[in-house]
């Protein structure tokens, strides 16, 4: 793997709010127990998964069960993908700056255990990574910086030049949507010009998912839902909730979307939403939908995994071996 060197724009963040999520709020700060909150996930086509904790752990999951693995620095672990080959992951240089030497760094495994490590030069928190139909990857960030590569080794900053941050990605197959805390979701074809629509929720949206056919959701604070047929139209949804929505995800004929005090909320069409009861109270902050396993896989604070199997209304929770 060759070393790029590229340069960012965020300052840094106290670790606190890095560990609780660019989109939490401060009461999560009394939610943390073993870990500082699990906040990434991938999957990949086997059932094997990996978690990301803000305090630079990894959690490893698979039919023997979830075991934790301590990352190869102490940096938060933001966004995960698994590339159809290997897991890549980010992690945020929190506590630094660039000039005090301090790093983002690309962090990469075939399975979850040994991590290849790539230092790069920036200190943005990116908050998802995404690859498109073509092999482009694509990581947005909470300053509106972007890293762009087009093998997955070499990785170029990018100016987004969007004063907004991106909390959400999607690649729908022909483009990529984003959200942002502004409540807009932007859209782009290559993933370094993006337009700049109007707001499509009058609360910060921090995920957006679409349903492989036309529909798409996005979720954000204050339980806010927006739904769309086109990408580019979108129309406000009630979800119940006023509790903040950190993720969604499309599975089993249905979205399920994350959130706050264990908000689990379910929907067929995006439009009509039934609350689910998640059997904890953690902060719930991604969710990924497992083919192989027919299951939602949840994870959050409070070293928090939760398992929803096809057709069930309501998960079970997946212990972890060992302290993050």
């Amino acid at each position: 793997m060759s070393t790029a060197l590229f340069r960012g724009r965020l300052g840094p963040l106290l670790l606190l709010t890095l560990a609780l999520g660019a989109c939490g709020t401060s009461e999560e700060a009394s939610v943390g127990s073993l870990s500082l909150g699990l906040q990434a996930l991938a999957i990949d086509a086997d059932g094997h998964w990996v978690a990301g904790d803000a305090g630079g752990a990894f959690v490893i999951g698979d039919g023997a069960g979830a075991r934790s693995r301590r990352g190869p620095d102490l940096q938060p672990i933001t966004a995960l993908l698994w590339d159809g080959q290997r897991y890549l992951a980010l992690d945020y240089a929190v506590l630094g700056s660039l000039d005090a030497g301090a790093r983002d760094q690309l962090l990469v495994s075939t399975d979850g255990r040994d991590w290849q490590v790539t230092r790069l030069d920036t200190t943005e928190e990116f908050s998802r990574l995404r690859q498109d139909g073509g092999g482009r990857y694509l990581a947005v960030g909470m300053d509106g910086g972007l890293l762009v590569s087009d093998d997955g080794d070499t990785w170029t900053w990018v100016d987004s030049h969007v004063d907004d941050a991106f909390t959400g990605l999607l690649w729908d197959g022909t483009r990529f949507l984003a959200t942002a805390l502004s409540g807009r979701v932007r859209h782009s074809s290559d993933g370094l010009l993006w337009d700049d629509p109007a707001p499509a929720a009058t609360q910060a949206l921090n995920a957006v998912a679409w349903d492989g056919s036309g529909r798409y959701v996005a979720v954000g604070d204050a339980g806010f839902i927006v739904t769309s047929d086109d990408g580019d139209t979108w129309q406000a949804q009630s979800s119940g909730s006023d509790q903040h929505l950190y993720d969604v995800a499309w599975g089993d004929d249905r979205f399920l979307a994350v959130g706050y005090r264990g908000t689990l909320l379910t929907s067929a069409d995006g439009n009509a939403w039934t609350a689910l009861d998640s059997g904890t109270e953690a902060v719930l902050k991604r969710v990924r939908w497992d083919a192989r396993g027919a299951r939602f896989l949840v994870v959050g604070l409070e070293s928090t995994v939760l398992e929803l199997a096809a057709g069930a209304d309501r998960p079970r929770a997946l212990a972890i071996e060992g302290d993050i």
